[in-house]
């Protein structure tokens, strides 16, 4: 069984406030880099792609692609077996990524 969220993208710059929570979840970062604060955490986070975090029940979450590139990430709910999380990150390095303005279709149309 599949416990992870749809992909959400974060284009550069773009903030992105999510309400709190009712249970933990693991944010895993897919692509680019993002900022990220919860309420009652004191601490900022910096996140690239490959990495995750957990959040708690602190709060709202307030999301940013931070640098010049967008951002892609997912949630999982924290109960889900942590395997789940570390396939979907371990799959980065096979997951081609279409330059901006193209799909997929192209990049892999150009590459046969």
């Amino acid at each position: 069984m599949n416990t992870l969220h749809t992909p959400l993208d974060l284009q550069p710059g773009q903030v992105l406030a999510l309400p709190a929570s009712t249970g933990d979840h693991w944010l895993l970062v897919l692509q680019g880099r993002i900022w990220l604060t919860q309420s009652g955490d004191t601490d900022d986070h910096f996140l690239q792609a490959g990495q995750r975090l957990l959040l708690g029940r602190h709060g709202r979450v307030v999301l940013e692609a931070d640098g010049g590139e967008p951002a892609r990430c997912s949630f999982q709910h924290a109960w889900a077996p942590a395997d789940i999380a570390d396939e979907a990150i371990s799959g980065l390095a096979l997951a081609e990524v279409p330059a901006p303005g193209r799909s997929l279709a192209d990049t892999t149309a150009h590459a046969a």
